[in-house]
């Protein structure tokens, strides 16, 4: 991962809300809220562990192959993305390289 991409660890970013239709390779833009910089995403791919939704986000101006995953949490009809903590991280990526194994190796 990125380093530049670690620094969003500690913020939630607004998604639509659950009303609101994903539509085809939907983007959002993560603000970091120390230097106010910016940063457009995808919504590459999404996936459930543990009964905890998660969107892999990839870079719009990155190679395509670097992603983060966030967790999406619903409050109060909205929904945010928050970065993982040092715990979730690892356990979380192998789980979407598990999961990405598994697609492929069916898919043979």
């Amino acid at each position: 991962m990125d380093n530049h991409l670690n620094d969003h660890r500690d913020h939630e970013h607004q998604l639509p809300t659950e009303n609101e239709e994903l539509q085809e390779d939907p983007m959002v833009q993560i603000i970091d809220d120390e230097t106010g910089e910016t940063f457009d995403f995808f919504i590459g791919d999404e996936f459930e562990y543990n009964e905890q939704l998660y969107y892999v986000l990839v870079p719009a101006e990155e190679e395509p192959s670097i992603y983060v995953i966030g967790k999406v949490i619903f409050e109060d009809g909205e929904s945010f993305i928050e970065t993982l903590t040092d715990e979730e991280n690892e356990i979380v990526y192998d789980e979407y390289d598990r999961i990405l194994a598994d697609y492929f190796s069916e898919s043979e």
